[in-house]
């Protein structure tokens, strides 16, 4: 369809950009417009960050509004809905996994039947093939994850989280890990404007990002730079989220108490936003239950 700006330009000016679907982060929402339709959205960390831990946020978040999608190729499914439960019941899963109190049980169980009640959530699994294929029900195997993807939304799936992107293989054998990237990234952003929904693709950072934080001479701020074999999967997102916990390395050799219900001050790292401002927004990492929140005002602060 070709139309004449001249006589379409107030209308559509006033169009405000819609809100897409909520990442669960209030300050968030309001930066990016939320996880927008037709949009590539990757998040970045240093292993151990809790990238999964957001995943796993944005995917209760999501099926409060619509069905989900989820290809988990580092983790199980099993291992993907423990986490949900004890996200929601906001307990230490460390401690909890141990043995709980009445009460605590108690809430492992509304939180169960918290998970229940919202729209369904697709897990797409591999079976363990070289160039995995992934299923979404244990009798009917699908072939590829455009399939999946296909499958998927025809059930009504409204947003697909994938964890993690260089661990995909998918559609060819390349001896450059950065051109099969591109494919890989490129064929999600084609689907991601296919279906018109947004996908989530979780990303590892180089090691040097994480050397970076054991040296005091050097700036630990996780960068779009640090992507690992990232050139294309930054040209291919829409937007970039980056997960940085100032204090993980210190607390990890201290030891971190992980029967403790440890909260570390966190931020997210917008490095790249095409309809909006990049910067920081800070959140906390609440350690017990894996999960990113909105950052509560301590006391000793004015604003």
């Amino acid at each position: 369809m070709i139309i004449s700006i001249n006589k379409q330009l107030t209308k559509i000016l006033s169009k405000e950009q819609p809100m897409g679907l909520s990442t669960g982060i209030p300050e968030l929402d309001e930066s990016i417009h939320g996880y927008q339709k037709g949009k590539l959205i990757t998040v970045a960390a240093v292993s151990g960050t809790g990238k999964t831990s957001f995943m796993c946020d944005g995917i209760i978040t999501a099926a409060n509004t619509v069905p989900v999608g989820v290809f988990s190729i580092e983790m199980g499914t099993r291992s993907i809905v423990d986490r949900m439960v004890y996200n929601i019941a906001g307990l230490n899963y460390h401690r909890c996994k141990k043995s709980r109190t009445k009460s605590e049980e108690q809430l492992v169980e509304d939180a169960k039947s918290k998970l229940a009640s919202l729209r369904d959530i697709y897990f797409a699994e591999d079976i363990g093939c070289m160039y995995p294929k992934y299923i979404l029900d244990k009798n009917k195997p699908v072939d590829s994850i455009e399939l999946a993807v296909a499958e998927m939304v025809s059930d009504g799936v409204g947003i697909i989280f994938l964890d993690y992107i260089q661990q995909v293989r998918w559609g060819f054998k390349s001896e450059s890990e950065t051109l099969r990237l591109k494919e890989i990234t490129g064929g999600l952003h084609e689907l991601a404007l296919q279906y018109d929904i947004p996908i989530v693709i979780m990303c590892q950072l180089t090691k040097e990002a994480a050397n970076r934080a054991t040296k005091k001479d050097q700036d630990p701020t996780p960068t779009i730079s640090d992507i690992r074999d990232g050139g294309y999967i930054v040209n291919d997102s829409d937007v970039i989220l980056l997960l940085y916990r100032p204090n993980m390395i210190k607390l990890t050799k201290e030891k971190i108490d992980l029967l403790g219900d440890v909260t570390e001050d966190s931020q997210i790292i917008i490095g790249k936003g095409r309809n909006g401002p990049n910067g920081a927004i800070n959140v906390e990492f609440l350690n017990y239950c894996m999960s990113f929140r909105k950052r509560e005002r301590k006391d000793d602060e004015l604003f």
